[in-house]
């Protein structure tokens, strides 16, 4: 039930990382506010995909421009594409070492 409501939603808002990690996942419109003392791992992930136009510092930070609100995916899932294949080489190699 958690993950159909990201993968139904038009827009999401989200303070979580797992939140932040679906709505990129299903290529969703979304903001992250990210947790005070929890938020450095959704910045990180935001700034590895280069989506850290994405991050708002409290909920007021929202634009709601529509012209603001879609996200082009191409550059990020090519981002993120690479870093999944680096992590599968580090496995193989892991495994391969053992």
């Amino acid at each position: 039930d958690f993950i159909s409501l990201f993968y139904n939603a038009d827009f999401i808002v989200t303070n979580s990382f797992h939140g932040t990690a679906f709505s990129i996942i299903f290529q969703k419109d979304f903001y992250c506010v990210p947790h005070l003392t929890r938020g450095i791992r959704m910045e990180s992930l935001l700034q590895l995909l280069g989506l850290d136009s994405r991050l708002a510092r409290s909920a007021d930070k929202i634009s709601i421009d529509s012209s603001q609100m879609r996200i082009d995916y191409s550059n990020s899932f090519a981002k993120l594409d690479s870093e999944r294949r680096k992590s599968l080489a580090f496995l193989k190699q892991s495994m391969a070492d053992e």
